[in-house]
């Protein structure tokens, strides 16, 4: 294995609890290849301890464990039976199930394996670097091991407040920074236009970012899934909707893979897994600084107008720039990344 500098320090969000005072949590989805689904599963249970069970043909789940439940499955809707538990004696059901398997062993060639984490205190990140060391050792790859390997990282950072006015800061300095996370997180191009996770136009971007643009939960679900009617963005807010006003979410886009929860869905355009220089530290710490800038009224309010009056016509890498002088003056993100 290649030597492996120490991984960046952790660094706390700025708001380390929810409303009712409970530490804040954050769920991850790490993709990869090279593993099967029952080594990926030894290597959680080494390090996370727990029992592994095997859920059907390509999911298994770590129980047991002091964090909660993982899984460890094939990432695919099409692979695993319904969640309605078909009893055995259900014939259809027991042939969709073997059909799902069957299709499951054609297309785990290219698909990616995926372990979703539960909801961790962000101090246990660092118990996650083990696990991708770990992963690694044992021949996992990430998405630079093969143009076939569209493989992501996704994290679910839980939202300090259901507070209108809260999650719209974290949203509005989310949008200021995109462009230069797209950037510092993807290797090459391709990885940072794939249709699984796109940016959000600039129009939208001017409407959220506008100073006189202080809407309820009602406006502001209703302006973002009117804009952006898919769960395609790299900012997925529609968990976070739907666990305000379900109905209303599903009045605009019925998907039933939304699933409600209290938390932003932050998907990553690259997993790196099998670089030692990566780590999942470095994207928590870029995504904490985001939290910063959102938890600072005045200084989201001057890049906002910076944004707006100098730069929305430009192009995004003149912005990139902008955005990474500004951090080396104001947050020192840089030199954790």
């Amino acid at each position: 294995m290649a030597d492996r500098r120490a991984p960046p320090t952790l660094k706390p969000p700025p708001w380390q609890t929810t409303d009712d005072g409970t530490p804040r949590r954050v769920g991850v989805e790490l993709e990869f290849g090279g593993l099967d689904l029952e080594t990926a599963a030894e290597a959680v249970r080494a390090v996370f301890g727990g029992d592994i069970r095997r859920d059907d043909a390509h999911r298994l789940s770590v129980t047991g464990t002091p964090a909660g439940t993982f899984q460890v499955e094939l990432d695919s809707d099409y692979v695993h039976p319904s969640d309605r538990n078909p009893t055995e004696g259900d014939l259809l059901d027991r042939a969709g199930a073997m059909a799902r398997a069957a299709l499951g062993d054609v297309i785990e060639l290219w698909m990616p394996r995926e372990i979703v984490t539960p909801p961790l205190g962000f101090e246990t990140l660092p118990d996650l670097v083990s696990l991708c060391d770990r992963l690694r050792e044992l021949g996992a790859v990430g998405t630079d091991a093969s143009w076939r390997y569209a493989f992501s990282v996704q994290l679910n950072p839980e939202a300090p407040s259901l507070a209108c006015e809260r999650v719209l800061a974290i949203f509005r300095a989310y949008l200021l920074m995109s462009d230069w996370l797209r950037t510092v997180a993807a290797h090459d191009l391709l990885r940072r236009t794939l249709p699984f996770a796109q940016p959000f136009g600039r129009a939208y971007m001017a409407k959220v970012l506008a100073p006189d643009y202080r809407p309820d939960w009602p406006r502001f679900i209703d302006d973002y899934l009117t804009a952006n009617r898919t769960r395609n963005r790299d900012l997925d807010l529609c968990p976070l909707f739907a666990h305000v006003d379900a109905e209303r979410v599903k009045s605009h886009l019925d998907d039933p893979r939304i699933k409600a929860r209290p938390a932003f869905h932050y998907r990553l355009p690259d997993s790196r897994i099998e670089d030692p220089e990566w780590s999942v530290i470095t994207e928590w710490n870029r995504w904490v600084a985001v939290e910063c800038l959102a938890s600072d009224a005045d200084m989201l309010a001057e890049r906002s107008e910076t944004f707006l009056d100098r730069f929305m016509a430009r192009s995004e890498s003149d912005w990139v720039e902008e955005t990474a002088a500004w951090l080396d003056r104001h947050l020192d993100v840089r030199a954790s990344a």
